[in-house]
């Protein structure tokens, strides 16, 4: 069975502002929950059998979370800020809107 999940080189394609080390960190810290495979395709359903050897491949909410991750860096937003507000789906695109909207007020404002 195919996993329908990214490795991080589709995953740095997709989001090229983040970086492994933010996304190791976050997957680390019980923040994203990667999968892991073994060189066959194989997936690792113990985590005590993590290891290097082994790739990560995040799910698809998984990906979609990085994409909101991805949203607020853009914003200069970091750290906790990001986690916590990437949690709530709609708490993240009301922040996003009223971003964009501040942003196109302040470039408007500046022609």
């Amino acid at each position: 069975m195919t996993c329908p999940g990214m490795r991080w080189p589709e995953i740095h394609e997709r989001f090229p502002d983040l970086s492994y080390r933010q996304v190791d960190y976050w997957s680390r810290n019980g923040r994203l929950t990667p999968h892991q495979h073994d060189v066959g395709g194989n997936t690792i359903t113990d985590r005590a059998q993590f290891t290097s050897g082994h790739f990560n491949c995040w799910p698809p909410d998984q990906v979609a979370a990085l994409n909101r991750y991805d949203q607020l860096t853009r914003y200069d937003m970091k750290g906790d800020k990001i986690i916590a507000l990437a949690s709530d789906p709609h708490a993240i695109l009301e922040l996003i809107a009223t971003l964009t909207k501040i942003e196109a007020e302040l470039l408007e404002a500046a022609t």
